[in-house]
């Protein structure tokens, strides 16, 4: 099996759309679409893209540009789907432009957190996301090759399982699920204090009123004979050094669980995956993103469950960065968190 590589290394994003939105009605164009508020706090913000039944269209990265307009760095969006939304008096004051052919995104993995290290000619964006991936916008200038010398190895697969283990949602998993399901709210991605935008309604509907129950976690499937644990907050590089366990039992299954699978628990599904299987295929484990109920996860976490044609020992985790959540499973305030440590 293969496993992340945590030294320095770099993934170029292949199915990343680059959609650069410009002209001087560019801000109010997308403070009707986006869950985050403009103008952005720092360089670059995460965020989503919802229909009008508060369902996710897109999630990505939106940066700040020098010239004043956007780029929106998301797998799952296009130009046909901005199109409609312009609205007539801003066809001459909005411009959509497709800036994929021009430029090439590509993830970092194992830069210290709060780095922000390349700028200049060639780096049209730059930022460091919520799990410590620095994301890198580049045209056919840059060689980021040789920027970092032939010891920073390329791994597409790397990246796909860093996702994984830190329970990171692409666009494309995240598509037609709720912003909290998909965590958008954990990840910084969503202002509550916004005009309105396309599908708000449903999105502070279900924070001020919800109780918001079902979420993605990341997962890990094990052979049923590992006898360990994985705790929440447990950290990226202490969940993959337990990844290299090899099962005495010989029909250790190789991997063959497909996205949309359900996990069955005493015959009833508890789970769903919702990350498509990588490849090569490996033997188990390997580790999977999992949309499940979080309250109710103790009665079968650390079991053994049905999956993809066989049977496994599957553990799920809060993963570091989602932090506290308050007793309706919203992402805890700092004012919260303080009165919560001063009572404890």
């Amino acid at each position: 099996m293969q496993h992340i590589t945590w030294s320095l290394s770099r993934a170029p994003l292949k199915s990343s759309k680059l959609l650069r939105i410009g002209g001087s009605a560019a801000t109010d164009f997308l403070q009707g679409l986006i869950t985050q508020k403009l103008p952005l706090e720092g360089s670059s913000s995460y965020t989503a893209m919802c229909d009008i039944k508060g369902r996710i269209h897109s999630t990505g990265r939106l940066f700040n540009l020098p010239d004043g307009s956007y780029l929106y760095d998301s797998e799952s969006s296009s130009l046909g789907h901005l199109k409609p939304y312009i609205l007539r008096k801003q066809r001459k004051v909005v411009t959509l432009e497709d800036v994929t052919e021009k430029f090439t995104a590509t993830a970092l993995l194992g830069a210290p957190k709060g780095v922000n290290m390349f700028e200049g000619s060639g780096v049209l964006a730059c930022a460091q996301d919520d799990i410590g991936v620095v994301r890198i916008v580049t045209d056919d200038t840059v060689d980021l090759g040789t920027v970092f010398n032939e010891k920073v190895q390329s791994s597409e697969e790397g990246y796909k399982f860093y996702r994984r283990v830190a329970g990171y949602l692409s666009s494309s998993e995240a598509k037609g699920m709720t912003v909290y399901e998909a965590n958008v709210d954990l990840l910084n991605g969503i202002s509550y204090d916004k005009g309105c935008y396309l599908g708000q309604e449903t999105v502070a509907r279900g924070y001020h009123k919800g109780q918001i129950r079902k979420r993605c976690m990341p997962a890990v499937i094990f052979p049923e004979d590992w006898e360990g644990e994985i705790e929440d907050g447990e950290t990226e590089l202490s969940v993959a050094s337990k990844l290299n366990y090899e099962s005495g039992d010989e029909s250790a299954r190789e991997y063959d669980v497909k996205q949309g699978e359900g996990v069955e628990f005493n015959g009833k599904k508890v789970a769903t995956v919702v990350t498509p299987p990588l490849t090569p295929p490996g033997k188990i484990p390997t580790p999977v993103i999992i949309s499940t109920y979080v309250d109710k996860r103790e009665a079968w976490n650390g079991s053994v469950v049905e999956v993809g044609g066989g049977t496994g020992r599957i553990w799920c985790w809060k993963p570091q960065w989602w932090g506290a959540l308050d007793e309706r499973g919203r992402k805890m305030k700092t004012k919260d968190m303080s009165l919560q440590m001063k009572e404890e």
